[in-house]
Order: structure tokens, then C-alpha cells, then sequence
């Protein structure tokens, strides 16, 4: 009976930590946001310039990872493009229609060797963005457990900055976690 009930806290924690939550949630200076999985950690990072994904530049982003892990650990990507991807040259690649957060997204599954990579590039308020899930064949994870944190993204997230594009500070560091004041949309 006792193993019946640690088992039954156990589940439960780790149901709860794998839950999307506000107070978790990371901020590019650059105004996206995503909500990071508990006792993870994010960086934001920006384009040395020459990592292009079919004809777009990735201007900068956020890279999550957990704070410990056993074994090769899952990764959630958010990256901002300088412009329009080639869709000709995204369809090649294996990037087919589809859909992410209900709005149209080119997505892709793509099996690796030691892993799997999931991700979808779509259009928010004409910026172009990607997400990207990556797991370890090794790992013991669930292909849907990091994606819905991926589903949280937003743009725009509170005060954007002047000039868009600009690189407003060093080339990694943490992201943002400061609460903000979301604008509820419909009232």
C-alpha cells in the first residue's frame, strides 16, 4: 500500500512539472515568449550570420535544455528568420503543410540516427519563425511531452523593441524570466 502511494505522488509530480505554466515562462528581448518546462534552463543566442535553413536567415532565438538529465537530454528550440524561408526549397527538404497553435505551418518529423527532430515554420504578425524538438532515441521521453511547451509561443509579447533586428546584446545569456502584463485579447 505505501508503494501504491509513493507511486501515485511520484506520477502526480511529475505530471505537474510537466505542464506548461506561466510563471515559466522565458522572453527573447526581441518580444517572443514560450513557456520552458520546470528545471529547465534557457539562453538566448544570435546569428553569427551564415545559419541559414532553405534560403532564410536565423536572426536570433532561444534554446532550452533540462538543468540535469540522464543521458543524451531533450532540447526545444525557438528561432526568429530575418525574412521569408524558400517554400519551394522548405517543401524539398521534407517540410510539408500543416498546422501549429491552429494557424498554417510548414512541419516536418525527421528521423536521425541517434534521435528524432520535430518542428513547425510559420508567420506571426509578418515575422517568420521556427520551433524545433529534439529527442534522444536513448531518452526515455514521450514524443508529445516538450512539444506542448513549444505550443506556447507567442509574438508579439509585450514591448517590442525599436529596431527589430538589432542585436541588443551579447551573442548567448539567459533569457528573460521577469513576469510581464499580457494583453487579453477580445476585451
Amino acid at each position: 500500500m505505501v508503494l501504491f502511494i509513493a507511486g501515485i505522488v511520484g506520477v502526480g509530480y511529475w505530471l505537474q512539472r510537466n505542464v506548461p505554466s506561466e510563471k515559466n515562462r522565458v522572453r527573447h528581448p526581441q518580444g517572443y515568449s514560450v513557456c520552458q518546462p520546470q528545471d529547465w534552463s534557457a539562453e538566448v543566442n544570435y546569428s553569427d550570420g551564415i545559419e541559414k535553413l532553405d534560403g532564410a536567415q536565423r536572426a536570433d532565438g532561444l534554446s532550452m535544455m533540462p538543468d540535469h538529465f540522464d543521458g543524451v537530454p531533450p532540447k526545444l528550440f525557438v528561432n526568429r528568420f530575418t525574412g521569408a524561408p524558400d517554400i519551394q526549397a522548405l517543401r524539398s527538404d521534407g517540410w510539408e503543410d500543416g498546422l501549429f497553435q491552429g494557424q498554417p505551418a510548414f512541419v516536418r518529423e525527421k528521423k536521425l540516427p541517434k534521435g528524432l527532430t520535430r518542428g513547425a515554420i510559420f508567420q506571426r504578425s509578418g515575422v517568420w519563425f521556427e520551433v524545433i524538438e529534439g529527442l534522444s532515441v536513448a531518452g526515455s521521453v514521450r514524443k508529445d511531452e516538450w512539444w506542448r511547451f513549444l505550443e506556447t509561443f507567442r509574438y508579439p509579447d509585450g514591448q517590442l523593441p525599436a529596431t527589430p533586428l538589432a542585436r541588443s546584446s551579447p551573442a548567448t545569456g539567459p533569457a528573460s524570466t521577469e513576469p510581464f502584463n499580457f494583453p487579453v485579447v477580445g476585451e
